[in-house]
C-alpha cells in the first residue's frame, strides 16, 4: 500500500463509481478494479459494498478513507515544508479555525500577510474547537484558532482579544424594536426568551452562570453547532441567538436586530494554539509573529 493506492481509494470513494474515478484519474477501468481488490486483500477487509454499479464505503472503509486523508495531508505537508526550508519556495500553512473568527479576523489577517508575503498559500478548515485541537495534535494542522479553555500544558499559544456576547433577536419579537436606535440590551431582558445557544459544553456552562448573577435561568429552545443553522432558526423566529461579537460580520440584519448584552456583560477568550516543541515552518512562525503585532496594535 503507497500513497497512490490512498489517492486511487479516495477517488472511487468521493464518486462511488470505478468508471467515474478512472475517468477522473486519467486511467482505464479494469487496472483501478484491480488497485481496489489488492487493497482490500492487503488490509483483509471489504472497503465498499457494490449494488448496480454503484460503491458505498462499509464502516472500514469510512475508517480508512479518513486515515488516508490525513497520511494524504501530512505528506503535502512535509513537501510543503520541505520546499520552504530548502529550496526558497514560500510553503504553505494550514489553519484551523472556529467559525467566528474565520468570518472576520482571520481573513484581514491573511490579506495583511500576503501583502508581505505573496508566495505564501493557505489552506483554511473551519470546525468547532475541540476537532480543531485534534488535527492539530495529529500534525495536520499548523495552528488552530480556538476558544478557550485550552491545555496549556501541551500547548503554545497566543491569546487574542475577548469577545462580548451579542443577542441575535428575530424581527417579530417586541425586543428587537425596544431602543432600536441602540446597541445595547440587558440581560434581564432575555430572561423569559426562547435562547438559540452554542452548543459547545463550557459555552452552555458560562451562559448559565451568566443567567445565574440575574437569579434567573436561561430557557433553552435549541442548540447550535454551526452559525448558519443558528441564524436559520432566528430568521424562523424559533427563538434569540446568543453569539460571540466576532460573529456579526456573517449575520443577516434584514431579519433581526444584533444587540451587546449588558448589565452584566460576559466575554470569551480565543487563541491561537500549535503544539509544543512542534518544529513550525519558517512562513507559520512569521504568521504568528504578524497576528501578535495586530493584536497588540488593535
Amino acid at each position: 500500500m503507497d500513497i497512490r493506492d490512498m489517492n486511487y481509494f479516495l477517488q472511487i470513494a468521493e464518486y462511488e463509481n470505478i468508471s467515474k474515478a478512472a475517468e477522473e484519474l486519467h486511467i482505464s477501468q479494469p487496472p483501478l478494479s484491480r488497485q481496489l481488490r489488492k487493497l482490500e486483500e492487503e488490509l483483509g477487509v471489504e472497503l465498499f459494498t457494490r449494488d448496480n454499479g454503484r460503491l458505498q464505503l462499509t464502516e472500514a472503509g469510512h475508517f480508512f478513507r479518513e486515515r488516508a486523508q490525513e497520511v494524504i495531508s501530512l505528506v503535502d505537508k512535509t513537501r510543503s515544508q520541505m520546499a520552504e526550508r530548502y529550496n526558497g519556495a514560500g510553503g504553505k500553512i494550514r489553519i484551523g479555525t472556529i467559525e467566528t473568527l474565520s468570518a472576520e479576523k482571520l481573513p484581514k489577517w491573511v490579506a495583511g500577510f500576503h501583502e508581505i508575503y505573496p508566495d505564501v498559500t493557505y489552506q483554511i478548515v473551519n470546525n468547532n474547537s475541540e476537532e480543531i485541537i485534534r488535527m492539530v495534535d495529529k500534525g495536520l494542522l499548523d495552528m488552530g484558532i480556538v476558544r478557550e479553555p485550552v491545555n496549556s500544558q501541551y500547548y503554545e499559544r497566543v491569546r487574542l482579544q475577548e469577545d462580548t456576547w451579542i443577542a441575535y433577536i428575530p424581527n417579530r419579537n417586541p425586543l428587537s424594536q425596544k431602543n432600536r436606535t441602540t446597541i445595547e440590551i440587558e440581560l434581564a431582558d432575555l430572561r423569559d426568551e426562547p435562547l438559540i445557544l452554542p452548543s459547545r459544553g463550557i459555552h452552555e456552562k458560562q451562559i448559565k452562570t451568566w443567567f445565574e448573577m440575574i437569579g434567573a435561568e436561561p430557557k433553552v429552545v435549541c442548540w447550535y453547532s454551526s452559525l448558519v443553522n443558528g441564524v436559520s432558526l432566528v430568521k424562523n423566529g424559533i427563538g434569540t441567538m446568543l453569539c460571540p461579537k466576532s460573529a456579526q460580520s456573517i449575520l443577516d440584519y434584514s431579519c433581526a436586530a444584533v444587540k451587546e448584552i449588558v448589565n452584566p456583560t460576559m466575554t470569551t477568550g480565543s487563541v491561537i494554539v500549535w503544539k509544543n516543541f512542534h518544529n513550525l515552518s519558517e512562513s507559520a512562525r512569521k504568521f504568528i509573529d504578524y497576528v501578535k503585532s495586530k493584536e497588540i496594535k488593535e
